[in-house]
């Protein structure tokens, strides 16, 4: 599943994309995968290669849309967009995979989740906008 919109108190409730974290049946956290991906080097004391990651990530998507301009201009005036596509698909799965990475040291251990809040990059989600059962098991 992709991101889902959820309300940022730090950003008095405007929806942002997050990734839904679970830790226990009665709470939902919201990680803020825009601002990890906006500014990847909160990841990095998670591990030195996870900023790094995200930038080449990045910089595919980004190649990906050049190529499309240029074999556009080249060969076919149509070709820009399935490149515009694909590169806006790959950086939304550059979004989910920073807050994936988030996630997952979030899961290790509570001084990683402390960071992220410290860092307003993780909140506890209002009851009305949690998650059913149905969005867990997917």
């Amino acid at each position: 599943m992709f991101l889902k919109l959820v309300p940022n108190p730090y950003e008095d409730g405007l929806p942002k994309r997050a990734v839904l974290y679970h830790p226990n049946e009665t709470q939902t956290f919201a990680i803020d995968a825009e601002a990890l991906h906006r500014d990847p080097h909160l990841l990095e004391t998670f591990g030195w290669w996870k900023p790094f990651l995200i930038r080449i990530l990045d910089t595919f998507a980004y190649a990906i849309i050049l190529v499309g301009v240029f074999s556009a201009a080249k060969f076919a005036w149509w070709l820009f967009i399935p490149c515009t596509a694909a590169t806006s698909a790959m950086l939304l799965l550059n979004r989910k995979t920073a807050g994936e990475m988030a996630k997952s040291a979030a899961e290790e251990s509570s001084e990683n989740l402390f960071y992220l809040h410290e860092n307003k990059a993780i909140w506890l989600v209002p009851e009305p906008f949690r998650a059913t059962a149905w969005d867990r098991a997917a």
